[in-house]
């Protein structure tokens, strides 16, 4: 694990060397991309601060990632590489994402605080759509 640990608001472009903590509070199943032939899977994570960014896994390491990265579940993810997320496939506030892979070092932990009833979700009235 590394020593700087971050809150995810603050993982952008150009972090190195760092730490998060976050819980796993959305996993999507994996997907066909619509530009290419490889698969994808969108994984949501929440701080304890309740930020949240969007991880992406693509091609094989979703099959030797699957028994990771459990719902619900708290992490330590250290030095995923950090990208701009394109506009059509943003879901978050938050312009980056993790691109989280096999070499990524993925522990699993306890964070005080950060609870399945700490998780905050924005829920969208039907009439308002």
């Amino acid at each position: 694990m590394a020593p700087n640990i971050i809150p995810l608001k603050d993982v952008t472009l150009t972090s190195k060397n760092y730490t998060i903590q976050a819980m796993v509070i959305e996993k999507n199943i994996p997907r066909m991309s619509r530009t290419s032939s490889s698969l994808y899977q969108r994984i949501m994570l929440q701080d304890k601060e309740e930020n949240k960014i969007q991880a992406t896994i693509f091609g094989y390491n979703i099959r030797i990632l699957e028994s990771s990265l459990k719902l619900y579940h708290t992490y330590f993810i250290t030095n995923a590489g950090v990208t701009a997320t394109p506009e059509i496939f943003r879901v978050l506030e938050n312009k980056n994402q993790l691109a989280i892979n096999a070499r990524t070092p993925v522990e699993e932990m306890q964070i005080d605080g950060l609870t399945m009833r700490t998780i905050k979700y924005n829920f969208t009235p039907i009439a308002a759509l």
